[in-house]
Formats: structure tokens, C-alpha cells, sequence
């Protein structure tokens, strides 16, 4: 996967021969595509495919030389000076703030649309998702400029039209319109979609401005986490409202890794948390944690957000990290990590202690 989305990436910068199409042909790297690459000033962070086999990229860019199409939701750059965050000693340089961009490709190849994603403030895209109509769903990080105004574009029924630490939109498939955009309270995040188009986030909270819904698993955050607890939200198909937003942590740092929803509506959720409390239901894989320090937890939260259908610790004897979490068809689970003295099956691919380990929850 990771030279698929390589290949994909550098095509990207094929544009300054065809306006039109992502050129793949020929050498996988060449001086031409690197250089093309870097003077359109982008930095892609994700990519997502939908049904009918479109791609879709996402990343981010201080550049106002873009190929917008003609017809997108915003052909132009946002603008805005932003102070970057350094060290106390260092200097702080102004520069321009960030915009989030996104691309959706055909099968060929060619672009169905490229647009801009972002206001005066500092904007970064990290998650993109598609469904079977063909929205696209991108989540990201926003923060004010220099002048501590930030414009990112919201819609009239967003679920939070006031500025907070990320967002979420929503583009319709032609991408020249918002569906909906919206600011979310989550410092970081990971994004799905599931059959209904309702998209999951999940990551760490504001919890400042983080609320919970009635009904939801984990209502409070527990207050010896101050260094970090998950929660996962889901929000209606017309972002407007919450269909839950739940606390997933215990009594010490929690970190969400990826998330990830099948057809009935169900959320797993992959991360490494060092709570020793963490929430794990009677009779999965491991109900304690198997080592010192972090391990890596999955869980399947059910289409409500009121319950755990499962949650399991998955490590060893030693320290694990990672979480990224996808569901197959059938309802089982992979989560991706890396560790040592991880458990394994007989006969599998590799026995011994790596860097990195896969595993499948049915």
C-alpha cells in the first residue's frame, strides 16, 4: 500500500505536462515529477478510494500556484500569516498559513476536481474518506493566524459554527459545494464513513469543548488522564447533528490510532493506551493488559455508541504502539502495530520478534 500511494503521489506532480491527468507511466521517480511536485508547494497526508474505483487525495499547501478547477467549492487560496509553533528561545518567523487541498481522480486518472480547503487561519488536512455516492469526507486541524482570526468556511447548519481545534467537511461528488462543514473539538483524528453516510471520528479530545450525548458509553473523561484520552463521535449524514460522542480512555493516556466502521453501522476503533483500567469486555483476547507500560487496544463499538460489542488489549511482554485499525466484509478486524513479544498463531508468516505486527479480531 505504501507504494501504491507513492506511485499516486508522484503522479500528482505529472500535472505540469497535462493540465487534465495524473501521468503514472514511465519511471516511478524521476527528477522532473519530484521537482514538479515541490514547486506546486504541496504535502499530501492521505488518500481514500470509493466503489466505483475514483482516488481520493488530501494535504496540505501554503501555495496560491494550484490547479483548482474550474467550479470548485474554492478555487482560491485562503491566505493569512500564521506564526509557526517553536521552541521558547527560538524565533518566531511569520509565513503563510496553511490550506488543506483535495483531489479526486477518475479510474483513468483524470481529474474530476482539485479545490483549495481553508480560510485565513492554519489549516491541515489528515483523513480523508469517500462513500458509494462519491462525497468525500475530509478531517484536519485548524488554528487562528497572527491576528488570531480564523475564517475556515462553515456551512449555515454546521453542528459548530464557532472555531475550535479541527474540522470536518463534507463535499458533494462534482466537488462545488459543500454537503456540510463544520468545527469539531478533537486535537487530533482519525475519520471513516459508514453505509449511511455518517462519518466516525475518533482521536483525542478538546475536552474543554468536548460534550458527550446521552446515552453514550463513556460519559466523563477520567480525571487522571491529563495527558490524553480517546473519544469517538459519529455525526448525521446532513452534519447536523451528533449521533453520538463518547470518552474511550481510563486512568492514563489513551491514543487512537485509526478508525473504521462495516455496513451496519458498527465503529472500530484501534489505538495503545497505558491505562490499566481501560475498558475490555468479559471474555476477549486479553482482558489485562500482557506487559509493562503501552499496549495496543481494539475495540467495536456498537451503531448507538451506547456499548462495547468487544474490547481487547492486544501486546506482549514488552511495550506496543500503533492501533491502525480496517474491517473486512465479514465483520473481522485488522489492526496494525509494533511491538515485541507479541502473541502469534501457528504457522504464521513470521513467528519471531520484529518491529511490526498484524493481527485479525473476528
Amino acid at each position: 500500500m505504501r507504494y501504491l500511494i507513492l506511485l499516486v503521489l508522484i503522479a500528482l506532480s505529472g500535472l505540469a505536462g497535462n493540465p487534465r491527468h495524473f501521468e503514472t507511466s514511465g519511471p516511478a521517480v524521476s527528477g522532473s515529477a519530484a521537482l514538479s511536485l515541490y514547486a506546486y508547494g504541496l504535502t499530501p497526508s492521505a488518500m481514500a478510494t470509493d466503489a466505483a474505483g475514483n482516488v481520493y487525495v488530501t494535504g496540505t499547501t501554503q501555495s496560491n500556484v494550484f490547479f483548482a478547477t474550474s467550479g470548485a467549492v474554492q478555487p482560491a487560496y485562503g491566505g493569512g500569516t500564521c506564526i509557526p509553533f517553536a521552541p521558547p528561545v527560538a524565533p518566531k518567523v511569520p509565513q503563510p498559513c496553511s490550506d488543506a487541498f483535495v483531489v479526486k481522480l477518475d479510474p483513468a486518472g483524470d481529474i474530476v476536481y482539485a479545490t483549495y480547503l481553508g480560510g485565513n487561519g492554519d489549516d491541515q488536512a489528515v483523513a480523508i474518506a469517500a462513500d458509494a455516492e462519491g462525497n468525500a469526507y475530509v478531517a484536519g486541524a485548524t488554528s487562528p493566524n497572527a491576528n488570531g482570526s480564523n475564517s475556515f468556511p462553515v456551512t449555515p447548519h454546521a453542528l459548530n459554527s464557532m472555531p475550535q481545534s479541527a474540522f470536518l467537511v463534507k463535499l458533494n461528488p462534482s466537488g462545488s459545494a459543500f454537503v456540510y462543514s463544520t468545527f469539531l473539538p478533537f486535537f487530533s483524528s482519525t475519520l471513516a464513513v459508514d453505509s449511511q453516510g455518517e462519518a466516525i471520528i475518533a482521536g483525542s479530545p478538546d475536552t474543554s469543548q468536548f460534550h458527550t450525548t446521552a446515552g453514550a458509553f463513556q460519559q466523563t473523561a477520567s480525571v487522571s488522564a491529563i495527558y490524553g484520552t480517546g473519544a469517538v463521535a459519529k455525526l448525521s449524514a446532513d452534519g447536523s447533528a451528533l449521533v453520538y460522542a463518547t470518552y474511550l480512555g481510563g486512568n492514563a493516556e489513551t491514543d487512537v490510532g485509526g478508525v473504521a466502521a462495516d455496513s451496519a453501522g458498527n465503529a472500530y476503533i484501534g489505538g495503545s493506551t497505558s491505562a490499566s483500567d481501560f475498558p475490555v469486555t468479559p471474555g476477549a483476547f486479553q482482558t489485562v493488559p500482557p506487559g509493562i507500560g503501552t499496549t495496543v487496544f481494539a475495540v467495536k463499538l456498537n451503531p448507538e455508541g451506547s456499548a462495547l460489542v468487544y474490547s481487547t488489549f492486544f501486546g506482549g511482554s514488552g511495550e506496543e504502539h500503533g492501533g491502525a485499525i480496517k474491517v473486512d466484509a465479514a465483520g473481522e478486524a485488522f489492526v496494525l502495530g509494533d511491538g515485541t513479544g507479541f502473541p502469534v498463531t501457528p504457522g504464521a508468516f513470521q513467528t519471531g520478534a520484529f518491529a511490526s505486527w498484524a493481527n485479525r479480531r473476528r
